[in-house]
């Protein structure tokens, strides 16, 4: 009797385990936290976020990172007048949560004395055209559509021209709380900057 009762012991070990260990992300939840990600960057006729900070409060981990490797940042109140550079893939966009956070407030209510935060296009919509999990992790297929602003940064085209450029995201997600850990970007911003009519990249940089 001692065998039955040994594997029996077994058995409810491995059970007790499997039951604990978190499971991989299904298609819905993959398509649904794709989705509600791509929102974290769109914007209104303002260039402003309308989501705010409560959704990267729900969605993403503590400990979260992006990294876009090649995204242009205006008006960072910590560069000499605000001036555009690019991020680059050596160092992240957002090195955590809080980041992100802080960010989204000062676009949508730059503090009293600082330049506003200056926008090559508003209205941008992230559309998802595609994504795959692979148990923690989601390949995310999007376009973005926007509209021009008014002159800005070398902008030549005329206010509210619309532009669309496609890209990809690969997220990570921790699955125990099921929230964002990390995330990568590449989209084909320099098809866009033609879209807008810039001519020279330097007038995307120029203070």
């Amino acid at each position: 009797m001692l065998v039955p009762i040994f594997f029996a012991l077994l058995l409810s070990s491995a059970l007790t385990i499997a039951a604990t260990r978190p499971t991989c992300l299904s298609d819905p939840e993959a398509q649904q936290i794709a989705t509600q990600y791509l929102k974290l960057f769109a914007t209104n006729s303002s260039g402003l976020i309308p989501t705010g900070t409560a959704l990267p409060l729900s969605l993403l981990t503590e400990d979260y990172t992006e990294i876009d490797e090649d995204a242009v940042i205006c008006g960072n109140p910590k560069v000499k007048n605000g001036a555009c550079y690019f991020v680059g893939s050596t160092a992240p966009l957002f090195p955590n949560r809080a980041t992100m956070v802080n960010s989204i407030k000062y676009v949508n209510d730059p503090p009293k004395g600082v330049k506003p935060f200056t926008f090559l296009y508003t209205d941008f919509q992230p559309r998802l055209l595609h994504a795959f999990a692979s148990c923690d992790e989601i390949a995310i297929r999007f376009e973005g559509r926007a509209k021009s602003a008014k002159g800005e940064r070398g902008v030549t085209v005329p206010e509210g021209t619309e532009v669309k450029w496609k890209g990809t995201q690969l997220i990570k997600v921790d699955l125990k709380t099921r929230r964002v850990k990390s995330g990568s970007s590449s989209e084909d911003r320099f098809n866009m900057f033609e879209q807008l009519g810039i001519k020279n990249i330097d007038d995307v940089l120029a203070e």
